[in-house]
């Protein structure tokens, strides 16, 4: 949701490895707090689009850029190659655990 203009909630489940229910609940909250907002599917009337608000845009906005700065310092601290190792073993880690990376 967050590089995109939306999806539907089918979409977004699957993309967050939830039950769709699970992932209506959640959009739920995220809608109450202004963060995300729903639209009727342009090309479906029977689907639901739902994307992130001005809010929510800020709010992941900020939060890339506060993760940007925390890899600038473990780069700092540790260095490129154990950074570089790092994010490889959570890969390794996560595809043992069966999880997919998490995409755009």
């Amino acid at each position: 949701m967050a590089t995109s203009d939306g999806m539907t909630m089918s979409e977004l489940a699957r993309r967050t490895q939830l039950p769709a229910s699970s992932a209506t609940r959640s959009i739920d909250m995220l809608t109450a707090r202004g963060l995300t907002v729903r639209a009727v599917s342009a090309s479906d009337r029977r689907q639901v689009i739902v994307g992130l608000s001005g809010t929510g845009r800020a709010v992941v906005d900020e939060a890339h850029d506060d993760e940007l700065a925390v890899e600038g310092q473990l780069r700092a601290q540790l260095g490129d190659d154990r950074v570089d190792e790092l994010v490889a073993l959570l890969h390794e880690v996560s595809a043992t655990m069966g999880l997919r990376p998490v995409t755009g």
